[in-house]
């Protein structure tokens, strides 16, 4: 760490071996820059604060420091206070004042003015921009309205913004997605529709097969389109039934022609069904 009392700022080295220079007041720089030249903090890469023999404090240090404290202040070691609890604190406290968009960036100091102290959100970058009158009262009453200070306000409604562009492309591959399951779904319901077809034909030509088509030319019992075009005997005598279809000449038929016009009539469509499945 190095102060620099003029210009009221120090140098912060950091995990990662970032650096950055922190404001601060002046009358704190000048105090750090008394303690490092008393202590022996020479170069800008020492440890800036020390014991009075000079060795460099430690991280033990503040635990030890905060043990002191735990024992004059019994509600601090119940609650486990710490520095690193302190910053948690706060930065829940700034999530809950000026939304996630502010609380997502890591605070950075406290600003000290007299007795008071008042937490300061920093930014890793910082953006200027000029907007419109109209945007900047908006933006005032925005703030008003949530009892947060502008620059929360600001933060707060820029983190909106960004998830409203992100949304908006979400939204669109919904959209997408949506026609291309219409199309889907219309596809299907055409499928269903041929299905329905199908299975109605199926079905008539199942019940048009067990109808009576005729009569055995040998007992005269009735046959039905099944016994003529699948089983090709007759049921009661066992006659061969494939003259039926084929009649010698001279011969009188035993069939009834409007049964079998119908008979084949479904026969034919069932065979449509079976040739048009072969060309998908």
């Amino acid at each position: 760490m190095d102060p620099e009392a003029d210009r009221g700022v120090v140098r912060l080295r950091e995990k990662g071996g970032t650096e950055r220079w922190q404001p601060i007041t002046l009358d704190l720089a000048t105090v750090l820059a008394e303690h490092a030249g008393c202590w022996g903090a020479v170069l800008p890469t020492d440890v800036l604060l020390r014991f009075r023999s000079g060795p460099a404090i430690t991280r033990r240090r503040c635990d030890h420091l905060w043990r002191r404290v735990g024992q004059q202040l019994p509600w601090v070691a119940k609650r486990g206070v710490s520095t690193y609890w302190l910053r948690h604190t706060t930065l829940t406290w700034v999530e809950r004042h000026f939304g996630y968009g502010g609380a997502t960036h890591l605070w950075r100091s406290l600003a000290f003015s007299g007795r008071s102290v008042s937490v300061c959100i920093m930014s890793s970058e910082t953006i200027y921009a000029r907007v419109p009158t109209a945007m900047k009262e908006a933006v005032d009453a925005y703030a008003s309205e949530r009892g947060t200070k502008l620059t929360g306000a600001v933060v707060d409604l820029l983190g909106r913004g960004l998830e409203a562009v992100a949304d908006e492309k979400s939204i669109d591959n919904l959209r997408t997605n949506l026609a291309r399951v219409t199309v889907e779904k219309a596809d299907v319901e055409a499928e269903l529709v041929t299905a329905r077809a199908q299975l109605a034909t199926l079905a008539n030509f199942a019940d048009r097969a067990g109808q009576r088509v005729g009569t055995c030319p040998n007992c005269k019992k009735p046959i039905t389109g099944a016994d003529l075009f699948a089983v090709t005997r007759c049921p009661a005598c066992e006659q061969p039934l494939t003259d039926l279809l084929a009649p010698k000449a001279g011969a009188v038929s035993t069939l009834d022609q409007r049964e079998m016009l119908l008979l084949l009539g479904a026969l034919g469509a069932v065979l449509g069904i079976a040739y048009l499945s072969t060309k998908k």
